[in-house]
């Protein structure tokens, strides 16, 4: 007997043809069940620090015709030469804090004509554009305290030698400036809580900064 197998090969085509669609189906159906969402960014984190007390001492030094408050971790070092050289005011110290390997470095100005006070703001406004060469951003805060004395802040992003420049003046008599500084490579993300502690502190010595 002759089989004609043309629909056999038909029928079977079409049975592969539909199995192949099936298990096509399957498998996009299988991979998009297996896809996963996103990734989602972790929160920053930092190392964990042990912060020290803040006890909020009231700082006279006989070579200033200031005072201010600030808390006694940090120690007064009165300096009596700046790169060799004797300074241009003897009100000339750095407030060490250990906790933290630090150092503020704070100077005072007399300002005797008009000239004086635009000759010190140049120079803060050039020392802060040098440091922003390496930061990512550089903020420009004004201040003013109870007492009516006036100045700026500067706050730096990323990698600059410092995160904070701040000078204050009554632009007449007396200028005070200021800088904080690391005494050791500058690593922004596991120095920023120690930045933050101290910088909350410094606004304190700023608004409690009074003329004598």
């Amino acid at each position: 007997m002759k089989v004609n197998w043309i629909p056999c090969l038909t029928a079977l085509q079409q049975y592969l043809l539909g199995t192949t669609v099936l298990v096509s189906v399957s498998l996009v159906v299988l991979l998009g069940s297996c896809t996963s969402d996103p990734p989602v960014p972790k929160p920053r984190t930092f190392p964990r620090m042990t912060f020290p007390e803040r006890i909020n001492n009231t700082v006279r030094l006989a070579e200033c015709p200031f005072t201010f408050e600030f808390p006694t971790y940090g120690t007064i070092k009165t300096q009596s030469s700046f790169f060799g050289e004797t300074p241009p005011h003897p009100c000339w110290f750095d407030i060490h804090i250990s906790d933290f390997n630090a150092d503020l470095y704070i100077s005072y100005h007399e300002i005797e004509v008009r000239k004086d006070f635009e000759d010190l703001i140049r120079d803060t406004y050039k020392i802060a554009g040098k440091i922003n060469q390496r930061s990512d951003y550089m903020e420009e805060i004004r201040i003013k305290n109870g007492a009516g004395i006036a100045g700026m802040k500067f706050l730096f992003d990323g990698a600059a030698a410092s995160p904070l420049h701040f000078y204050m003046s009554d632009t007449t008599t007396h200028f005070v400036k200021g800088a904080l500084y690391y005494n050791e490579r500058v690593r922004p993300d596991s120095l920023q809580p120690a930045t933050e502690f101290i910088l909350n502190d410094i606004d304190h010595l700023l608004s409690t900064l009074r003329w004598n």
